[in-house]
């Protein structure tokens, strides 16, 4: 042990169990901390018992010692971030002339965790930059493939594997094959076997492989759908590697005729595979693949989309499906993850449908998953909340009214925490400066009530259904009697770590603490507000809370019917408004027989007529 260290030991000032740790960081060692990153340890301070270390970005930082050895991860001196710490300018050089020499210190040192995906987050920007990274890394995987010493999966996020001695690739698959049990085991097996096939280049193996995964697809039961269809793959696959026929029977077989169960079986899918399967849906469909892709294009994610896109496309009719996304657009209707996609590839042939009402339904599909208590859709709200260019496009060809339509819905939005919302509100008034004084008076409106000793007392009650009031019920149950409890716990363990002010633990944990107490004040609030029904006995002579309208457009001719409920329940795919939307309050108190000029965003307002009003729930 080193003899500072012994020296306090010996005089009862330290631990030894804690020396112990320290001794693994010596001041010129180098160490990783989960918040801060990789550093250098740059002195020792016993008189006040702390190690000053060198961080990226953060350079003379002292941290206790306790802290530091129950924190710090410390690297071998032959470590690829200890070499690039101590001469980046040499390791750098290694790196550009000889890739494949420089990934075995990478997985060397990396270990189990030698994945293309955490290989970037180490290396990047130490080595390369980002700018330059992928030139350098195709390169290096170009090299890795050739040497039969590697083992590069195609995923990313699996590790690369160094091996001592090169592998028989050919012998390795078979036998990796005829060991893996189960279909999930041979669907990689079977992948591996694909790619090794001009090697293997054997009817026999081809003929007993086919007979295995027969057998095993004829015993699979209907609950494994999705496992099935991912093996059908996998063996049509392997026979185009060998130049084999595939065999559509079982695959169509797996295949659920609800389109929404098949979009929920492709998702449960890789992400690499969900647009092949899809693509292979639509050869085993044929002429009905029109149909299906138009009612497919609601629930489909990004890569689902863009197989209907591109099957548009291909049959020229591409105006057709700018058509259809429009209306789905206006119609709140599209899934999260594709709303994200077009966001991101919105210049080029997608540039018609970035305007106000694709904002309208981004910020309907956060509120709908926020309210379900998800985070799904946390990409899309990122991109929103991040990328500036994406809210100046969507809002450019808005009117003023449209604009302060906006501001209006951002404020009284449940999607957004208070600090992004009022980032979002900020990037709002720096485009538009005229929506200043309406969001300053919104606010001050928002505080009024608890300044005023008698506005509990004249708050208007929120009519809402009993399902949803449970559902608040339930997330302000979990809130008290999991959630904030959980996360005191949290916080008695960071803080027992102790010098708070180095204690990334403990800020984490208090901080979510803020979180979890605003939605705790903001449910709260709600349910005081909240004023339970069941729609029942509601009077059909006008329109009115939990009553359904059929209606007819008076230009065109189309039937329209809206089930107007509580305030929050929404489902426009399903007819289901809030009645505190815009079209509610046109048609509240109309009768049979009445013209009403509904409002559109975006649009001129729709004229319709009310044919037959009709209870809810009887």
């Amino acid at each position: 042990m080193d003899a500072e260290l012994q020296q306090l030991v010996d005089t009862e000032q330290l631990d030894a169990a804690l020396a112990a740790k320290l001794e693994a960081l010596k001041p010129g060692s180098c160490c990783q901390h989960r918040s801060w990153g990789n550093g250098k340890v740059k002195a020792w301070d016993t008189a006040s018992r702390q190690i000053i270390i060198d961080f990226t970005g953060k350079a003379g930082h002292p941290m206790a010692f306790e802290f530091a050895a129950a924190s710090l991860k410390p690297l071998a001196h032959d470590h690829v971030i200890s070499r690039l710490l101590n001469d980046p300018a040499a390791v750098r050089a290694e790196a550009k002339a000889s890739p494949a020499a420089f990934m075995r210190n990478v997985i060397q040192s990396l270990g189990k965790e030698a994945s293309a995906e955490r290989i970037e987050a180490a290396l990047v920007p130490a080595l390369f930059p980002a700018t330059d990274w992928k030139k350098w890394w195709d390169a290096a995987k170009r090299e890795m493939k050739k040497d039969a010493h590697f083992t590069v999966p195609s995923r990313r996020t699996e590790a690369i594997t160094l091996h001592d001695a090169p592998p028989d690739r050919k012998q390795n698959a078979l036998e990796a094959y005829r060991a893996a049990v189960g279909a999930k085991a041979k669907i990689p097996a079977l992948d591996e076997l694909a790619r090794h096939w001009k090697e293997i280049n054997d009817p026999a193996v081809f003929q007993e492989v086919s007979a295995d995964v027969d057998a095993i697809l004829a015993k699979m039961p209907a609950s494994q759908s999705a496992l099935a269809v991912e093996l059908c793959m996998a063996r049509d696959d392997f026979a185009a590697a060998a130049g084999q026929a595939p065999n559509p029977s079982a695959f169509q077989r797996f295949l659920p005729r609800e389109l929404k169960h098949l979009v929920n079986l492709i998702e449960v899918l890789p992400a690499a595979k969900q647009g092949r399967c899809l693509e292979r849906v639509k050869l085993l469909s044929a002429d009905k693949w029109s149909t299906m892709a138009a009612a497919l294009m609601p629930m489909a994610n990004s890569r689902l989309a863009e197989v209907i896109i591109n099957s548009y496309k291909a049959d020229g009719r591409f105006d057709q499906v700018l058509s259809l996304l429009a209306r789905l657009i206006r119609e709140r209707n599209l899934h999260y993850d594709f709303l994200h996609w077009l966001g991101r590839n919105r210049s080029g042939e997608f540039a018609s449908l970035i305007n106000v009402e694709l904002f309208a339904a981004i910020l309907s599909v956060l509120e709908f998953e926020q309210l379900g208590g998800t985070r799904k859709a946390s990409r899309l709200e990122d991109l929103l909340l991040t990328d500036k260019d994406l809210l100046k496009g969507l809002l450019a060809a808005a009117s003023e009214d449209q604009i302060r339509d906006v501001a209006r819905a951002v404020l009284q939005s449940p999607a957004f925490e208070e600090l992004d919302k009022r980032s979002l509100l900020a990037a709002l008034v720096k485009l538009y400066p005229y929506v200043q004084s309406m969001i300053t008076k919104a606010e001050a409106g928002r505080s009024a009530p608890s300044a005023s000793p008698g506005a509990a007392e004249t708050q208007q009650p929120i009519i809402v259904s009993w399902e949803s009031l449970r559902r608040r019920q339930a997330e302000l149950e979990e809130l008290v009697q999991k959630k904030i409890p959980e996360n005191s716990r949290e916080i008695g363990v960071a803080r027992s770590y102790g010098d708070l002010r180095e204690n990334h633990e403990f800020k984490a944990a208090k901080e979510m603490q803020t979180v979890l107490m605003r939605r705790k004040a903001e449910l709260e609030a709600m349910l005081v507000a909240a004023q339970g029904t069941d729609f029942k006995n509601a009077s059909a002579t006008e329109v009115n809370i939990g009553t359904i309208v059929d209606l007819t457009d008076t230009a065109s001719g189309e039937k329209l019917s809206y089930t107007i409920l509580g305030a929050w329940d929404s489902a426009p795919e399903r007819g289901i408004i809030s009645y505190m939307t815009a079209v509610a309050s046109a048609l509240m108190k109309k009768t049979t027989g009445t013209e009403v000029d509904l409002p559109q965003e975006g649009s001129a307002p729709r004229r319709v007529r009310i044919d037959s009003i009709r209870p809810y729930a009887s």
